[in-house]
């Protein structure tokens, strides 16, 4: 049977979430977020900041490889810098996927890894789904991370109150046949 997603759900602690959550935002510059299709606030309304940090790009690497030997086996071998996403109040980003079809570049972006990094009950709203797919209820855990197709359609609902971090990464391959 084929796999939509891998979760490890709550897999990090919350200590080493808000290390994480503080070296970001210690560390990177956040800027106003954009999108490689267009849009402007209407799409996506998110502070972002971009990190090489060898442990970020390992943690993100790691659990990239492990998902696609156990349930995608795409070709990646490239994971660029790694996205830290601060959502506000009002925070959210429309329906979307993460490959970038149109790109002159050599590689696709074929496996996308978010790692949930906020405690749930510290924000309203800010819901991870799929479109075309079940969305993993589990993944809202604090800690929690989850690989999947670059291709999959998914959103993050607005924020109601509080603020939601995550960090998100992108392992790349040749094009897509």
């Amino acid at each position: 049977m084929r796999t939509n997603w891998q979760l490890t759900a709550g897999i990090l602690s919350a200590e080493v979430c808000h290390e994480l959550v503080d070296f970001c935002k210690n560390k990177l510059t956040l800027d106003d977020a954009s999108v490689f299709s267009g849009g402007g606030p209407e799409a996506r309304q998110t502070k972002v900041g971009w990190t090489t940090d060898p442990k970020v790009l390992t943690l993100i690497e790691n659990y990239a490889l492990k998902a696609n030997r156990e349930a995608f086996n795409f070709k990646v071998d490239f994971l660029p810098p790694v996205q830290f996403a601060e959502y506000g109040t009002g925070g959210h980003y429309d329906w979307h996927h993460d490959v970038h079809w149109e790109s002159a570049g050599r590689y696709d972006r074929k496996l996308s890894v978010v790692i949930q990094l906020s405690d749930p009950t510290q924000y309203q709203g800010g819901e991870f789904q799929f479109r075309e797919v079940e969305t993993p209820l589990a993944f809202k855990q604090q800690g929690s991370i989850l690989v999947f197709p670059s291709y999959l359609l998914h959103r993050v609902t607005p924020i109601e109150n509080g603020t939601r971090h995550s960090l998100v990464g992108w392992m790349e391959g040749p094009h897509w046949a």
